[in-house]
């Protein structure tokens, strides 16, 4: 190996390696090679030159003292990165206070990999909101308005403003909430390329509990006309910056659902496992460009057993596998989709709903 290496990786396992070689395939002089700590020491006095490494520290005795023995074999200025199984605080302190810019989980992610490199490497891009948008998709009755309930309320647990936003008309009959805001004026004013003037939480008292609103259409208004795609990705853009987290759905056009997803922090997709929705799911899955797979939830909505077996159905998505199966419940009731309150739900049901809630959360960080 004698060309100029940039960033240099170790994995001790298969699925590690994986998921480095397609988190660093777009920098040219990034190496990923099958080892551990052991190899790494091997391997980088050879390197002419190197920025950053990771190396996976899994089962070694002393993964404190490894920051030390890769200074010794590296130019002074290179950055370390650990990889490593254990996911507790104190292991990470440990870690960092050793010398190591950086620890990341496995199983890594390939958003892991990327943004751990740019914040070592590069001049990261200003953001074009400073909050997080969730967009989730699915087929009518698979339980999105459900799930895009429970972020909201868990947003609002974590002392989050969050503003849903929909496309769809029936949305706000579906929350048993008038829009604070209506899609319909705001797409209008924005198309003018006259000022938007929506400030949903300023009137909360300082300190006060947070808040949830519903931009969408009036429950009166006809069907609305499909906004541009860049008319739609200015209005995220602006409720992104007057909240902490917007909650995208409700997208009735593919090219406009296209767009506006591809450009969400963390997607959602729902099926129910049936021929038709998963035909649907696996379009959105096709349309869809993201860094990290989407979140796949499965939800058993209409009946409490489906014609699919499983395998059948990991074989239409391609082998991906949900973060969760949401039971069928048939004490399920229409408050379920309530903002305010808690769903009426039996227990299994709850756990698997706050188990797809925890995954959007630990994926915008």
């Amino acid at each position: 190996m004698t060309d100029p290496v940039d960033i240099l990786a170790f994995a001790a396992d298969a699925r590690t390696e994986r998921t480095l070689r397609q988190g660093l395939k777009e920098r040219a002089s990034a190496r990923v090679r099958r080892g551990k700590l052991a190899e790494a020491l091997q391997v980088l006095p050879t390197i002419p030159s190197s920025k950053l490494v990771l190396v996976d520290l899994d089962r070694e005795a002393e993964p404190e003292a490894a920051c030390a023995r890769l200074q010794a074999v590296c130019p002074f200025g290179t950055e370390f990165v650990a990889l490593g199984s254990i996911n507790t605080t104190g292991h990470a302190h440990a870690l960092l206070r050793a010398g190591f810019a950086d620890y990341l989980v496995k199983p890594l992610s390939v958003a892991d990999v990327r943004t751990a490199c740019a914040a070592l490497l590069d001049e990261l891009p200003e953001r074009e909101y400073a909050g997080h948008v969730v967009g989730f998709v699915g087929n009518g009755g698979s339980g999105v308005s459900t799930l895009v309930a429970a972020v909201a309320r868990a947003s609002r647990a974590r002392g989050l403003n969050c503003i849903i936003l929909s496309f769809d008309p029936l949305f706000p009959e579906a929350f048993g909430l008038e829009p604070a805001g209506n899609v319909s004026d705001m797409l209008l004013r924005l198309g003018d390329g006259k000022f938007l003037e929506f400030e949903p939480f300023d009137d909360q008292a300082e300190g006060g509990p947070q808040n949830i609103a519903l931009v969408g259409y009036p429950r009166a208004e006809s069907l609305p006309v499909l906004p541009s795609v860049e008319t739609a990705q200015s209005l995220v853009t602006h409720l992104a910056n007057r909240a902490s987290m917007v909650l995208l759905c409700g997208i009735p056009d593919p090219e406009l659902l296209t767009a506006l997803m591809n450009r969400c922090d963390v997607q959602v997709v729902l099926y129910e496992p049936t021929l038709v929705s998963i035909n649907v799911a696996v379009r959105c899955l096709v349309l869809l460009e993201p860094e990290d797979p989407p979140v796949l939830v499965q939800s058993n909505r209409r009946v409490p057993r489906s014609s699919l077996s499983t395998a059948q159905i990991r074989y239409a998505l391609g082998d991906r596998e949900p973060v969760a199966r949401l039971p069928y419940d048939s004490q399920l009731h229409s408050e379920i989709a309530s903002t305010d309150a808690e769903p009426r739900a039996g227990r299994r049901y709850r756990k698997a709903l706050a188990q797809v809630v925890d995954v959007i959360f630990e994926r915008i960080g």
